[in-house]
């Protein structure tokens, strides 16, 4: 993913944490902690973090503040993947270019690291930036202390996104419509709105609730994530069959999922994935009205739609 540069900034500012919060709470010689070091390792897009971080920065605030909720999501969000792969699920071999978990492990030490990263998550969500990652940056520590409330708002928010309402229920979806023909468009789209679209959207509200926004304004940052999850799971549902993705080519094709490509031709969701960003960039425009600076969220989108892996 070619990234404008102040994104590519933030994303090694959240690598460096993310590197920092592994090497602190997972230690190699340890039998999960080394699985989970792997899952965390796994050179991913950080796409669900950045959003988070962006949509922090887009209400003014300090994205280092924004790094607990970022973090939470990416363990969720790397959790639900090795997971996927299971053989009872997609029992895919490949992932983000190299062996997935249970192929480098073993099945059981896959779903235990899964369990971990979710389980660990909510803990996350709950505690500070550590002071001592804050100092090597030259932040000042007292400034990033969040409110007990705000933290249990997080915790709601990710049970949300990523519980039996949102992501897990998109995932039962899928597998009920693999290999069954009596679908509607309907359908789908509800699939990839509580598949990817729902996660998507709380990293969004979370980030933009760092700071003193209405709650209309939140539920804006909601729809656009959702317009923007729904657009980058059209682009992964292109890229299936193509080389160098880092995943097993046409593996949807092979298992018969229900993917766009299902419903209409590759012109026709080339242009469903730009239409769905375009309407993410009409809810930016009006929050860029509202005096937030979308910019770089703005370029977010664009990017994920010309994506290749």
């Amino acid at each position: 993913m070619n990234t404008p540069d102040g994104i590519q900034e933030l994303k090694s500012t959240f690598e460096a944490y993310l590197d920092f919060y592994v090497k602190s709470h997972y230690q190699e010689q340890d039998e999960l902690g080394r699985v989970i070091r792997y899952v965390l390792d796994g050179r991913g897009k950080r796409v669900r973090a950045l959003l988070c971080l962006l949509c922090t920065k887009a209400v003014g605030c300090d994205p280092i503040s924004a790094l607990q909720p970022a973090l939470a999501i990416e363990m969720v969000h790397a959790y639900s993947l090795v997971h996927d792969d299971l053989p009872c699920m997609d029992d895919d071999d490949l992932r983000r270019g190299r062996p997935t978990v249970h192929k480098a492990f073993n099945e059981a030490y896959a779903i235990l690291a899964g369990d971990g990263l979710l389980t660990d998550a909510f803990h996350v969500l709950t505690d500070d930036v550590d002071v001592n990652f804050l100092k090597t940056i030259g932040k000042e520590t007292s400034s990033f202390k969040l409110p007990f409330q705000r933290k249990i708002s997080f915790v709601q928010e990710l049970a949300k996104g990523a519980g039996s309402s949102g992501m897990v229920s998109g995932q039962v979806m899928d597998m009920y419509w693999t290999a069954k023909q009596s679908f509607k468009s309907d359908d789908l789209d509800e699939m990839h709105k509580r598949k990817t679209g729902c996660l998507i959207a709380s990293a969004c509200i979370m980030g933009a609730s760092m700071g003193p926004v209405a709650s209309i304004t939140l539920e804006a940052f909601r729809k656009f994530g959702e317009h923007l999850g729904l657009a980058f799971q059209i682009t992964d549902d292109l890229l299936d069959g193509m080389e160098g993705t880092g995943k097993s080519k046409d593996k949807d094709q092979k298992k018969k999922k229900l993917t766009y490509l299902s419903l209409m031709t590759r012109e026709e969701a080339e242009r469903c994935a730009k239409v769905y960003t375009d309407h993410a960039i009409e809810i930016l425009q009006d929050l860029d009205s509202q005096g937030m600076d979308v910019s770089e969220l703005n370029d977010l989108a664009r990017t994920l739609l010309g994506r290749t892996k």
